[in-house]
C-alpha cells in the first residue's frame, strides 16, 4: 500500500485512517522546503531521525507493533539553524498522524 498525504494538518475521517496489521514495516517519507532539516519520527516515548536524502525529503523505517487499536506517530521538522546555531530563530512544523493497528485478517479488509 503506497498513500501520499497531502496536508497532514487536514482532518483525518475515522474511517480512512491508515490501516496496518500488527509487526507491520512501514516507511515514511516526509517532505519539507529545506535540505538540511533535522526531521525525526516520535513514535510512544521514543524520536528517531529520518534521513536525509539530498532532495528536501527525509526517511525513515518503523514497525507498527503489537497492541492492536488506535495510535499515533508524530513528525517534528526543524531548522538546522534551531538546532546548530544560537542566533537562529526557532523554526519547527509539527504533525501528528493516527493510524490503527487491526489484526491480519481485519487489516486489508475493504469498509
Amino acid at each position: 500500500m503506497d498513500t501520499t498525504i497531502v496536508d497532514p494538518l487536514a482532518f483525518f475521517n475515522l474511517r480512512r485512517v491508515l490501516r496496518f496489521a500488527p509487526e507491520d514495516e512501514v516507511i515514511l517519507t516526509a517532505t519539507t522546503l529545506r535540505s538540511d532539516d533535522v526531521v525525526v519520527l516520535q513514535k510512544r516515548d521514543r524520536r528517531f531521525r529520518l534521513r536525509a536524502n539530498g532532495d528536501n525529503t527525509y526517511t525513515g523505517v518503523f514497525r507498527v507493533g503489537l497492541l492492536e487499536g488506535v495510535h499515533h506517530i508524530g513528525v517534528n521538522a526543524l531548522a538546522h539553524g534551531t538546532l546548530f546555531d544560537s542566533e537562529a530563530r526557532y523554526n519547527s512544523e509539527a504533525w501528528i498522524l493516527p493510524y490503527v493497528t487491526r489484526p491480519l485478517e481485519l487489516a486489508y479488509d475493504a469498509e
